[in-house]
């Protein structure tokens, strides 16, 4: 009972019964009984303390962690995803690129064909006006023999 008594009349903070300082001072019998004794109790208090802001300190490491793989795992979803769209893109890419040659190469070949074509409609021609003076010239010299 004089143990608790100084205890409570201690003037360092009793922060097991949660009574902070008190401002009176130990008895005589209970300085002389825990003279000893309060230093190993202040260390375990302190200790205590430390351990207890170690934990909070941990749990928010934890804590912190835990957001920072979740954030993580996020980004990496949103770059997964525009990975898939830059590929897709690049395929569509290679294959707009490969229609545009195909069409660079149909067209090459239709001004080809119309570039004959017209070499073989101007020849029809030439021929054509050949054959007509040629009649003409048998019609009107033709007779006179």
């Amino acid at each position: 009972s004089s143990t608790i008594a100084g205890l409570a009349t201690s003037s360092r903070p009793c922060f097991a019964c949660g009574r902070g300082m008190s401002a009176e001072s130990p008895s005589p019998a209970a300085a002389a009984a825990f003279g000893s004794a309060d230093p190993r109790k202040e260390q375990l208090l302190v200790s205590d303390g430390k351990i207890r802001r170690a934990q909070a300190q941990v749990q928010d490491a934890v804590r912190i962690a835990l957001e920072t793989e979740e954030t993580s795992g996020a980004v990496l979803s949103d770059l997964n995803r525009q990975r898939d769209v830059i590929v897709r893109v690049t395929d569509h890419v290679g294959n707009i690129n490969n229609s545009i040659t195909g069409a660079g190469q149909v067209l090459h070949q239709m001004r080809r064909r119309s570039a004959l074509k017209k070499a073989a409609l101007w020849a029809m021609v030439i021929l054509l006006v050949v054959t007509i003076i040629v009649v003409a010239y048998f019609l009107i010299f033709g007779k006179k023999s």
